[in-house]
C-alpha cells in the first residue's frame, strides 16, 4: 500500500522502486495507468524492462517498451541493448529472449528504425520481414537479391513467389539469373510446378521470361514440363517474330519456333498453337502443324486461301503420293480462276507429274478441268495425245502376254491331262540317288524318277502313312506348295484385301490379282493348312503324285500249276498281267533277263524267266520277245 500512495506525494523514483518489487503479485496494467503522463517515461520503461527480465510481459508491453525506447533521448542504444544488437556473440535463437522478435521488428519498422529491423531480422532469420524492408522501406533492390541469394532453396522460391513481380520489374536481369540458380531436384520441380507456377511474375518482362523458359526447358526433365510452358514459348516467340524487321532475326526466331513445332518429344497444344500462328501470321508455322496432323489437304486449302501458287505447286509434290486427291484439288483451283490461261504454266507442271506418277486417270482430267468454261483444249492437247499413245502401246504389250499366258496355260493342262490319263514309262534301271541298279522294293515318282526303298525321302503324315517324296524334286515342290499355301485365304483375308485395294491405285489391278491366286475361291478358302509344319497337298492327282511315290515290292507266293481249263488264266498270270499294265514298261525280272541274254547265258535266262512266269512256253515266248528287242536294239545302235 506505500508503493500505491508514494506516487501521490510525486516520488516516483521511490515509487517505481516499490512497483519493480510487485512483479508477480500486482496487476501490470495498474501500474502502467500511472506513468502513461509523457513526463514519466522514463519511470515506466524502467518498469517494462524489470517486467520482462522476469518473462512476465506480454506482447503489449513489449510495443509499449519499444515505443518508449523510440522517445527516449539515448533511444538507440537502449533500443540495440535491449533486442540484443551489441552483444559479441549473438544468439540466433528466439527461445530464451523476453521479448516477441516479431513485434519488435514491427514497432522498429514502424518507428523507422529500419537498421535496427534489418539487423533483428537478419539475426532471428526472419527471411521475409528481411526482404520486405529492403524492398518496401529502403528500396534496395540489390541487397534483397544478395540476400535470398544466401537462402535455402524452400525460402529463396517463397522469397520470388511474394516479391518476384517487384524485382523482376526493377532488377529483371539479375532477377531471372537468380531464379536460374534455385537449381530445384526433379521432385522439388513437379511438386512446386515449376517453372510454370512463376511465369505470372513476368508479366510486363516477356523477354525476361522466354529467356527463363528457355533456360528452364533445357535443364529440367521434359516429363516434369507441363503443355503451358511450350505454349507460352511459343507465344512469346509469335510476338517477337512480329515485332521484329530484320531478316536475318526473323528467320532465326522462324527456325526456331519450326524447331519447337517439329519436335515430336514437346508437349505442346496444337489447337492453341493453331491459333496463335494463324493470329501473328506465321504461315510455315500453321503448315507445320497441318503436316504434324496429315491434314495434308488443309495445308493446300490454306495456301489456296492465301493464293501462294508456288507453294501450291511444293504441296503436291510433296504430299501428292500419298494423296493424290490434292492434285485434283489444285488442278480444280487453277481451272477455276478467272483466267485459267494465266496458269497455264501450273496447269501443265500438274498434267506432267499426274502422267509421270499415273495419279489420276485421263477422264477424271478431263472432267475437272471442264468446269471452267474458259479452259481451252489446248491445255490438254499434249497431255491427251501422249496419254493416248502410251495407252495404245500398253493394250499391245497386255494383248501379247495373254496370248502367251493362254498358249502356257493350254500346254500345262495339256501336260495335266497326260499326267492324268497316260502312261508313266520307268526306263531307268539304275536308282537316280546312288546310281545302282534297282531291284525291289523300289519306288517309282511321277517326274520319272526311281529309287531303292532306302534310298527314297520318307515321311510320316499326321494319319500314320508312309509318304515318299522324290530327293531330287522335293525342293521344288515344296516351294511350289509353299506358294500354294501363301495364296490360300487366311483369316485376315479382307483386311489384307481392303488394304491393298486402298493403298494402290489400279483397283482393277488388285481385284484382278486376288481373283487370279483364287482367294475368293469357296472351296479353297474352307482349306486352310492346320498347322505350318505339316504341308498342304491339294487334293489334285498330278500334284499328289509328283508329292508321293509308288512303291513296288517283290511279290512272294508259292509255286503254282497252270489251270487246264482254257477260258481261265492261273493267278500267277493274271497277277503278272496286272502288275505288267500298271507300271508300263519292263519289269525288273525282263532287266535281268536281257542282261543274260547279252552276256550269251540263254537258258539261265530261259529258266528265270519260267521261274517268273510259271510256263515254259509262256517263257520261252518271253525270252523270245527280249531276245528280238535286243538284237532291235544293237541295230539302233548300229
Amino acid at each position: 500500500m506505500q508503493s500505491i500512495k508514494v506516487p501521490l506525494r510525486n516520488e516516483y523514483e521511490t515509487a517505481t522502486d516499490q512497483y519493480c518489487k510487485t512483479i508477480g503479485f500486482l496487476e501490470p496494467s495498474y501500474v502502467i495507468k500511472k506513468f502513461l503522463d509523457s513526463q514519466h517515461i522514463d519511470h515506466l520503461t524502467r518498469y517494462l524492462e524489470e517486467l520482462h527480465r522476469e518473462k512476465l510481459a506480454n506482447t503489449d508491453h513489449t510495443t509499449l517498451l519499444l515505443n518508449c525506447y523510440t522517445k527516449h533521448p539515448d533511444r538507440i542504444n537502449r533500443l540495440a541493448k535491449f533486442i540484443g544488437l551489441n552483444e559479441t556473440s549473438p544468439s540466433t535463437s528466439d527461445v530464451d529472449l523476453s521479448f516477441d522478435v516479431d513485434i519488435a521488428i514491427d514497432v522498429c519498422r514502424q518507428a523507422n528504425y529500419f537498421d535496427e529491423a534489418l539487423a533483428l531480422s537478419a539475426k532471428y532469420r526472419r527471411h521475409d520481414k528481411y526482404i520486405k524492408i529492403q524492398i518496401e522501406n529502403k528500396k534496395d533492390y540489390d541487397k534483397a537479391l544478395t540476400y535470398i541469394q544466401t537462402l535455402k532453396f524452400d525460402d529463396a522460391l517463397q522469397a520470388f513467389r511474394n516479391y518476384g513481380k517487384t524485382l523482376i520489374n526493377e532488377q529483371s536481369q539479375l532477377t531471372t539469373k537468380l531464379l536460374k540458380q534455385l537449381n530445384p531436384t526433379p521432385q522439388q520441380i513437379e511438386q512446386e510446378q515449376l517453372p510454370e507456377s512463376l511465369i505470372n511474375l513476368f508479366m510486363n518482362n516477356p523477354d525476361e521470361l522466354l529467356d527463363y523458359l528457355e533456360y528452364a526447358v533445357k535443364q529440367y526433365p521434359k516429363e516434369h514440363l507441363s503443355t503451358t510452358v511450350y505454349d507460352t514459348i511459343l507465344e512469346l516467340l509469335l510476338q517477337k517474330y512480329n515485332k521484329t524487321n530484320d531478316k536475318k532475326e526473323i528467320d532465326r526466331i522462324s527456325h526456331q519456333i519450326l524447331t519447337l513445332l517439329q519436335d515430336s518429344k514437346v508437349d505442346i497444344d496444337v489447337t492453341r498453337a493453331m491459333v496463335a500462328c494463324q493470329k501473328y501470321n506465321f504461315k510455315a508455322g500453321v503448315i507445320c502443324l497441318y503436316d504434324k496432323a496429315k491434314l495434308y489437304q488443309q495445308i493446300l486449302q490454306y495456301q489456296m486461301d492465301n493464293k501462294d501458287n508456288d507453294e501450291i505447286l511444293a504441296t503436291c509434290r510433296k504430299y501428292g503420293e500419298d494423296d493424290p486427291q490434292l492434285w485434283i484439288q489444285a488442278l480444280s483451283y487453277f481451272s477455276k480462276l478467272k483466267s485459267a490461261d494465266g496458269c497455264r504454266k501450273e496447269i501443265q507442271q500438274i498434267l506432267k507429274y499426274i502422267d509421270e506418277k499415273d495419279l489420276l486417270s485421263p477422264l477424271l482430267i478431263i472432267q475437272t478441268l471442264s468446269n471452267n468454261e474458259s479452259t481451252s483444249l489446248d491445255l490438254l492437247k499434249d497431255y491427251l495425245i501422249r496419254k493416248l499413245r502410251c495407252e495404245q502401246t500398253q493394250i499391245e504389250k497386255d494383248q501379247t502376254e495373254i496370248r502367251r499366258f493362254r498358249q502356257e496355260s493350254g500346254d500345262i493342262v495339256k501336260k495335266i491331262k497326260a499326267l492324268e490319263t497316260g502312261p508313266i514309262l520307268c526306263q531307268d534301271p539304275k536308282c537316280s540317288a546312288c546310281k545302282m541298279d534297282l531291284d525291289l522294293p523300289c519306288i517309282h515318282f511321277f517326274c520319272e524318277h526311281s529309287f531303292h526303298e532306302h534310298c527314297a525321302y520318307a515321311i510320316e503324315s499326321p494319319t500314320s502313312e508312309i509318304i515318299y517324296e522324290c530327293p531330287l524334286c522335293s525342293g521344288d515342290n515344296r516351294k511350289w506348295l509353299d506358294l500354294i499355301n501363301n495364296q490360300r485365304v487366311g483369316k485376315d483375308i479382307h483386311e489384307t484385301f481392303h488394304r491393298e485395294l486402298d493403298k494402290q491405285q489400279d483397283k482393277f489391278g488388285v481385284v484382278a490379282e486376288f481373283l487370279g491366286r483364287r482367294l475368293f475361291d469357296i472351296n479353297m478358302s474352307s482349306e486352310a493348312p492346320k498347322t505350318a509344319k505339316e504341308p498342304f497337298v491339294p487334293k489334285y492327282e498330278i500334284a499328289a503324285g509328283l508329292h508321293k511315290g509308288r512303291k513296288v515290292e517283290k511279290f512272294v507266293t508259292k509255286r503254282l500249276r497252270p489251270s487246264r481249263r482254257t477260258h481261265k488264266k492261273s493267278k500267277h498270270v493274271k497277277f503278272v498281267r496286272d502288275l505288267v499294265r500298271e507300271i508300263v514298261g519292263f519289269m525288273p525280272y525282263e532287266r535281268r533277263a536281257m542282261e543274260l541274254m547279252k552276256v550269251g547265258r540263254d537258258k539261265r535266262a530261259l529258266k528265270y524267266v519260267k521261274a517268273r512266269l510259271g510256263s515254259h512256253q509262256r517263257a520261252k515266248k518271253k525270252r523270245d520277245e527280249l531276245q528280238a528287242a535286243i538284237i532291235a536294239q544293237r541295230k539302233a545302235h548300229k
